[in-house]
């Protein structure tokens, strides 16, 4: 526990090396937010009701998405598969530390120093856009997005270290972070609510992990699903995060076995 303590306290540190460029990077971003709450402000003109959202449900539902995009995303798989090209994978292989657990606790502690400088910036965007900010939090649906963030966190954690864990065979991952990245933005519930779909479609993605980073906390933020629907998606994210897990062992293991250091 104190070894993970310490992989924390790497990414902290890290993190704050770059919190300037964060917090520019932040600020700039609040714009396309404040832009799509005109833009949907048109839509909803013309129909008070899409897809089950109210105008204010979709603001809400916007400003949220990109939040929790702050919170479970962990963006490790260029460093990994930095790691790997240039050869700096060979320090942590022959240390008595476990890789993996070495660059979740980098990730935690980056999240960390992250959520700090965020959320006062969400809250500011929140008072700017109060008459359309929709509350709906108690004890029991705060738990209920723990949980699911914290399993989020772990299953995006994995998937990132599948793809740049491929570094171990291929020249280049960029295109395949990038895919990954369009496939999640499209059928998360990253940029609309699933409910926009046809009920065939919502029935595939309910058996797939992604819609659990983004619509899936968000059914659970406005009361649209039961008890019952949120334990078994919290059922599939567990499973899914055990797929992952032990894909990500097999790649490590078959990697590391002639893996040669390029970059020393």
């Amino acid at each position: 526990m104190n070894i993970f303590r310490s992989y924390i306290k790497i990414g902290v540190l890290d993190a704050l090396e770059m919190r300037f460029q964060l917090l520019y990077w932040l600020y700039v971003n609040m714009a396309p937010i404040l832009l799509m709450t005109f833009l949907w402000s048109q839509v909803y003109a013309h129909k008070p009701i899409i897809g089950g959202f109210s105008l204010n449900m979709m603001v809400t539902y916007y400003l949220l998405t990109r939040l929790i995009n702050r919170i479970i995303s962990t963006y490790s798989e260029e460093r990994i598969a930095k790691d790997i090209k240039d050869g700096q994978l060979n320090q942590h292989i022959t240390r008595p530390m476990n890789y993996i657990t070495y660059k979740f606790g980098e990730r935690l502690g980056i999240r960390a120093v992250n959520l700090i400088i965020v959320i006062p910036i969400y809250v500011i965007l929140a008072i700017i856009l109060r008459k359309y900010m929709i509350i709906e939090l108690d004890a029991i649906t705060t738990l209920y997005l723990s949980v699911n963030f914290f399993l989020s966190l772990i299953s995006y954690f994995f998937l990132a270290c599948i793809i740049g864990m491929m570094a171990f065979f291929m020249l280049e991952t960029h295109a395949l972070n990038g895919l990954k990245d369009q496939l999640i933005s499209i059928i998360s519930g990253y940029m609309f609510p699933l409910s926009f779909l046809p009920e065939s479609v919502q029935s595939v993605f309910a058996y797939l992990p992604f819609s659990y980073y983004y619509n899936f906390p968000l059914q659970i933020y406005f009361h649209k699903i039961s008890p019952s629907q949120i334990y078994q998606g919290l059922g599939v994210q567990l499973i899914w995060i055990t797929i992952f897990y032990g894909i990500t062992l097999a790649i490590w293991r078959y990697g590391t076995k002639d893996y040669e250091g390029t970059g020393i």
